[in-house]
């Protein structure tokens, strides 16, 4: 699946004239993970705080190649980390176009960007009813009581969550 991945993002980025990151590229070209049953596992990890990745952090504009890259692997998308990068409510409503198609999902960490509630509500929107879903971490971005409103929401509507996480009024359960 990486391959494919990795073709789809290159192709993007050239197609568009754009300089394409080399911490996906390096992270493409990675071997595949699988799951107990050797399935392909994808996931979209790119932390802004890891050391090869801390002068290189994401902006709204990076997301759009990396989306178009994963698109047609969205039933595999099991776990998304954009922590720590220079994410706007911009940003949200892109990874929220993902997110939608992305059933199997898992694991969704946005921490430590520039969220706020318009964004928050849209990835709550996004992320509703995603049966397998146990982990969402927002904390330290700019979200207010309405996105925590629409946040919370995912507690009735995702009863597989263990953790939510969105700063002062973190959850655990």
């Amino acid at each position: 699946m990486k391959p494919k991945i990795y073709n789809r993002y290159a192709t993007y980025c050239y197609d568009k004239k754009i300089t394409p990151f080399q911490q996906v590229l390096t992270y493409l070209i990675s071997p595949e993970e699988r799951n107990r049953l050797n399935e392909e596992i994808v996931k979209i990890n790119f932390p802004g705080n890891q050391t090869s990745n801390f002068n290189l952090r994401f902006k709204d504009e990076d997301l759009k190649p990396i989306v178009g890259a994963y698109i047609n692997s969205i039933s595999s998308l099991v776990e998304i980390n954009l922590s720590f990068n220079k994410l706007t409510d911009t940003g949200a409503f892109i990874i929220s176009k993902l997110l939608e198609g992305a059933e199997n999902i898992v694991h969704f960490n946005m921490m430590g960007n520039q969220v706020g509630d318009s964004g928050s509500e849209k990835i709550a929107n996004a992320l509703k009813g995603k049966v397998n879903l146990n982990y969402v971490n927002l904390n330290t971005n700019i979200i207010g009581n309405v996105g925590v409103m629409h946040i919370n929401e995912l507690l009735y509507t995702n009863p597989g969550i263990t953790t939510l996480d969105i700063g002062m009024y973190s959850l655990l359960i």
